[in-house]
């Protein structure tokens, strides 16, 4: 038993514990502090020179000798070697980054391996487990060499010349020393292999029980991918189909990144292990995953391109952030700092948020290196919300945003990074109520700040209003740290806040870990009749009732996806049956007694819909019934699709008013933006709601004009009347009521020309507001706005700001405002206006 127990006095052992704790912390001090990549490259050699020195140590004293109880000392030598294998593999790139899971798995393993010095003072059950974790172990590294391989004709040949190459026979050993070490435990106990043998075996089960799972997961996507051509019957791109079709799981999101983020072999079995190469399409870090790559290997991958992978990904797995088109690269950025100011006019029923932003780029600055990043933020804003301004701080000063096209913004973004490397930011407008921030650059060890305003409407749920913080998606915020602010500007009662928050002249949080998700409820109180007053126009804001015509409907349209229960569709299904019923199912069907249950279902597996409106021949009797989970293509993504030109062309028509019934408010993002141009009058309730309208035979009529605007997720209607009223309410209710302007006049006109787009652009100047035609952008000089004439509006309220009243002064206001100045230097100077004697 001598040859698996440590004596107290073994200095060469207790010299490895500490040689391996000190390895293991150099090999983590890149992940905790910044370094160039010459200090990289010089961890590196330590973390070798420590192995070398063991090593040395172990032929010096002659403990790898047989009876010397070496077999311990090994293991301490082989995880010293496996730490300098992956400090390597920082320069020489051979494994990409490993999961977590597989982290975790090599760290259990080391572990395990150390307790082996103590193996006979272990409880049994303890010895029981330790074996089998080494049958596990045994297969982990059984694969890291088979793995490697290819590799092994070099090393053997580097060996000799250099002695670095040992690293690619580390696995090796660590397979044959496990061996070794069941074999000396079974001199004594002959059931320690059958442990060891569990283990491997359990191992070998899971990952055969993964491969099979993959193998379903991959059959279903190719499956759809066979039948896609009936999309294209229909004028859909035919990856739709795979996207309505793909399970919306862990494993398919694998599935389809596999050869995008996760390394995989890129021909099948006949090219072995070493063949990868991962396509990436964001930041994200190239993986490496043993499950995935011999799943990928036994099994296969998607018959997909590459950029039908990515479009089933941004529709079902939320990755439009990721997918966002990127001039650099962003990979050593974090968020290090958010400061939150909200301003919240409950009498108003809106609020303001002003974030400002800390962004790090955590590499070291290297002479011969690029060291500038672009950092890229996605902020998901609630229905009907703004962004109404922009600041980037250039050289130590804060410069404010500029309103102009997104035409504009965009070529003068793209051509400043791209060629000059200079200073810009620029915010535009996406799709789903989302908006991106790029922030360029980001220099090596340097922080840039930037701040972002938003105006809200506050969300009235349950008889309460709501403010829902600003969330985003951007370089990792694990660590940020956040200040959080928010005052209120009329008196309210029973305020609901967060836990964390302190009462003192207003709310507060600070010093806390960054929480994207919170939420402000106040009790709903009467809206105020006061008004903001620009430019000879009075914005007033009222409660939205809603108001219903009569409406015979005569043809019923069931938008069926997986989000509908057979409850809904049941209780849905008794109060039709009596009209005409159709679904969607590659043509408009009609539903009968005889095939509604086997539509129903067939329909039922698709992830989502995308429901042809231009197929309703009579919208003015015609209802749509839909239910949603939140997530589908945006119409950008169906671009140049023959569906999205027959959609155009029956949305342009303003004749064609559609009315859409939606058992939830979770809206998918086609629906959603159809619903913020105004393509259709929309209701949102329980069955008994829609039991109701039926009966009565109403629907909600639209109220909207070019002079009123509503916001029916909020029960809101702003006014816009002539009159020049003294402004006490917020500017916010001007910049709102254009936000949604612009929407209800681009609604029908959602791909027009740049002629009306430039009618828009001048509004959202005039309220200094982010729309689907217009972008703010920071440039770093005056030069640069002309070149790319652009430039601020004279009439315009400019960016909001925190606590900012809006009360902006009228043209006539200015002037009397001037005068009473002349009149005042005319009194108190009075020598500055007496004509000089000759």
């Amino acid at each position: 038993m001598t040859d698996i127990t440590t004596e107290k006095n073994d200095n060469v052992y207790k010299g490895g514990i500490f040689l391996l704790f000190l390895s293991f912390f150099l090999y983590c001090a890149p992940l905790l502090f910044s370094f160039p990549q010459t200090s990289m490259n010089g961890l590196f050699v330590v973390n070798y020179g420590i192995v070398v020195i063991y090593f040395v140590l172990l032929l010096a004293t002659g403990r790898l000798r047989r009876g010397r109880n070496g077999l311990k000392l090994v293991f301490i030598f082989l995880i010293l070697s496996l730490i300098s294998c992956y400090s390597l593999n920082r320069e020489i790139k051979v494994f990409d980054e490993s999961t977590n899971w597989l982290t975790v798995a090599l760290i259990i393993s080391c572990v395990n391996y150390l307790l082996f010095a103590f193996y006979d003072r272990l409880p049994s059950w303890t010895r029981k487990m330790t074996l089998f974790f080494s049958g596990v172990s045994l297969f982990l590294f059984s694969y890291l060499s088979i793995y490697l391989l290819p590799m092994s004709l070099l090393g053997i040949v580097g060996l000799i010349a250099l002695g670095i190459s040992f690293h690619v026979f580390v696995p090796l050993l660590f397979v044959l020393f496990t061996i070794k070490q069941v074999l000396v435990i079974d001199e004594y106990n002959r059931k320690a292999w059958r442990y060891t043998l569990g283990g491997f075996g359990a191992a070998t089960v899971f990952v055969i029980a993964y491969t099979f799972i993959w193998f379903s997961a991959v059959d279903k996507i190719n499956e759809a991918n066979r039948v896609k051509s009936i999309q294209g019957s229909v004028g859909l791109p035919g990856w739709i189909t795979v996207a309505q079709k793909t399970p919306k799981n862990p494993l398919a999101e694998t599935v389809l990144k596999a050869d995008i983020i996760y390394s995989i072999p890129e021909s099948g079995f006949s090219d072995g292990f070493w063949r990868l190469s991962p396509r990436r399409w964001s930041d994200e870090k190239a993986l490496h995953d043993p499950l995935v790559i011999i799943a990928a290997l036994f099994a296969g991958k998607p018959n997909l391109s590459f950029e039908e992978k990515v479009k089933v990904l941004e529709s079902v797995y939320d990755a439009r952030h990721q997918s966002e088109e990127r001039l650099w690269d962003g990979n050593n950025l974090v968020t290090d700092q958010v400061d939150t100011e909200v301003d919240l006019w409950p009498q108003f029923s809106l609020s303001y948020t002003d974030m400002k932003i800390t962004v790090t780029n955590k590499k070291a600055f290297e002479e011969w290196r690029t060291n500038s990043q672009e950092a890229i933020y996605t902020f998901d804003l609630t229905e009907g919300a703004v962004v109404t301004s922009l600041s980037l701080w250039v050289n130590g000063k804060e410069e404010k945003g500029i309103l102009t096209s997104k035409q504009k913004a965009d070529s003068a973004y793209k051509e400043i990074v791209g060629v000059q490397r200079r200073d810009p930011s620029v915010v535009h407008w996406r799709e789903g109520n989302r908006v991106s921030v790029r922030v360029f650059p980001v220099i090596s060890g340097e922080s840039r700040m930037f701040r972002l305003g938003i105006t809200s409407p506050l969300q009235r749920v349950n008889d309460k209003m709501e403010y829902r913080n600003i969330s985003f998606k951007g370089p990792n915020f694990n660590s940020a740290k956040e200040n959080i602010s928010i005052h209120t500007q009329s008196a309210t009662q029973n305020l609901i806040v967060p836990a964390a928050f302190e009462k003192t002249s207003g709310l507060v949080r600070s010093g806390k870990t960054y929480q994207p998700k919170w939420t402000i409820a106040l009790q709903d109180q009467p809206i105020s009749n006061e008004v903001f007053s620009f430019d000879g126009v009075n914005y007033r804001v009222r409660p939205y009732n809603v108001q219903r015509d009569q409406m015979k409907v005569q043809r019923v349209f069931l938008d069926i996806n997986s989000s509908w229960t057979a409850n809904d569709i049941d209780k849905v299904w008794k109060l039709v049956q009596d009209k005409e019923v159709y679904v969607f199912d590659a043509t408009l069907t009609q539903l009968t007694e005889n095939n509604f249950k086997q539509l129903f279902a067939k329909l039922r597996s698709n992830r989502f819909s995308l429901f042809p409106f231009n197929e309703i021949k009579d919208p003015a009797s015609s209802l749509v019934i839909t239910k949603n989970e939140g997530y589908s293509p945006n119409l950008n993504d169906l671009e140049e699709s023959e569906f999205l030109h027959s959609l155009k062309a029956a949305t342009t028509n303003p004749a064609n008013t559609y009315c859409v019934f939606s058992l939830n408010r979770d809206l998918s993002p086609y629906l959603k933006t159809l619903k913020e141009f105004r393509i259709f009058r929309y209701e949102t309730g329980p069955v008994e709601l829609l039991q109701d309208l039926l009966n009565k035979q109403e629907f909600a009529r639209s109220i909207e004009t070019p002079n009123q605007v509503v916001m029916e997720n909020c029960g809101l209607v702003i006014n816009a009347e002539p009159g020049a009223n003294s402004s006490v309410a917020p500017d916010h209710l001007m910049r709102l009521f254009s936000y949604n302007h612009i929407m209800q006049q681009q609604g029908r006109n959602m791909f027009s020309d740049t002629s009306v787009n430039e009618q828009l652009v001048k509004i959202a100047q005039r309220a200094n507001i982010v729309t689907p035609v217009s972008s703010l952008i920071v440039l770093e000089t005056q030069q640069d706005y002309d070149r790319f004439k652009i430039s601020n509006s004279e009439t315009s309220l400019k960016n909001a700001a925190a606590k900012g009243t809006g009360a902006a002064p009228e043209p006539h206001e200015w002037a009397l405002i001037l005068l009473g100045a002349l009149i005042i230097a005319r009194l108190r100077f009075p020598f500055l206006f007496q004509k000089q004697r000759a």
